[in-house]
């Protein structure tokens, strides 16, 4: 699969997992039990990926590991599905694929001590009015912050797990066993702790949530994740700033959320900030 053609299959593949997601934990699924269909599974299929990738994991060294597992993994997740309960899908769908770039651009600029193009600069300056003016009536009026802030530090997480994977050496499928590995272990010795509540969920919700969880999003997505930031780069994250455009739409008949005029409207520049940033002459690394 090419960069571009694994990048733009990202955001759909996220705005199916953010609307599922939302529609699990705002409708009696816990988050616990969203990340063990998240984890588990994924966790069991790759754990001979994981058990071959032994040496290239000592390869890449210990901290990068625990930043990938971090970005990417259990805590991502418990932090992404804590704010999901808190916001609508507008808050989500622009909050964490939208300023997931702005915190790319931040760590890289820190870590390899140089500043972006100024096609990327430009294109983020558009994603980010773009957020800014989706969020606008909340922020005028005050509304639910906690959780926005919530979605935001999700977003810096997996541009931890971005930076982190770049030079790792590791390959899509042994960075996606990695994650589901260790994630699947800590969510099992919660559930052990705390106690499941899987089998009280009806048949048709665990199912559809499974798919989407366990295969869409913990097997394919990850790995085709991996493919795009091996093929460009950093720069690949900008193309999750697509996501937002898709979840609105996605929200609409799964979830009866419409976003508002000012809504489309941040879209339409969080969109223009993508096409702007991702011209090959701003993803060449």
């Amino acid at each position: 699969m090419g960069g571009v053609l694994a990048a733009i299959t990202v955001p759909v593949i996220w705005a199916i997992w953010l609307t599922a997601t939302r529609a699990g934990v705002t409708g009696g699924l816990s988050a616990l039990d969203a990340g063990l269909l998240r984890f588990v599974i994924p966790a069991v299929v790759l754990l001979p990926v994981a058990w071959k990738s032994l040496p290239a994991y000592r390869e890449a060294g210990l901290l990068r590991c625990l930043l990938i597992v971090w970005g990417a993994g259990a805590p991502f997740f418990m932090i992404a599905a804590t704010g999901m309960k808190q916001v609508p899908m507008a808050d989500i769908g622009s909050l964490m694929p939208g300023t997931m770039p702005i915190f790319v651009m931040i760590l890289a600029a820190l870590v390899d001590r140089r500043l972006p193009s100024i096609a990327k600069l430009m294109g983020v300056a558009l994603v980010l009015g773009g957020v800014l003016l989706f969020l606008a009536p909340s922020l005028i009026g005050g509304g639910q912050w906690q959780g926005q802030v919530t979605v935001m530090s999700a977003a810096c997480c997996w541009a931890v797990y971005t930076l982190a994977y770049r030079n790792s050496g590791l390959s899509p499928w042994a960075a996606a066993a990695l994650i589901s590995s260790v994630s699947g272990v800590l969510f099992l010795g919660a559930a052990v702790h705390w106690g499941s509540h899987l089998l009280e969920v009806p048949t048709q919700t665990l199912l559809w949530q499974l798919a989407i969880q366990g295969v869409l999003t913990g097997l394919v997505s990850l790995a085709v994740y991996g493919v795009a930031v091996a093929r460009l780069g950093a720069g690949a994250s900008l193309y999750g700033a697509l996501t937002p455009a898709i979840a609105a739409l996605l929200a609409i008949p799964v979830l009866g959320e419409y976003p508002s005029v000012m809504a489309w409207l941040g879209l339409g520049l969080i969109t223009l900030g993508v096409i702007f940033a991702v011209r090959p002459q701003a993803v060449r690394t």
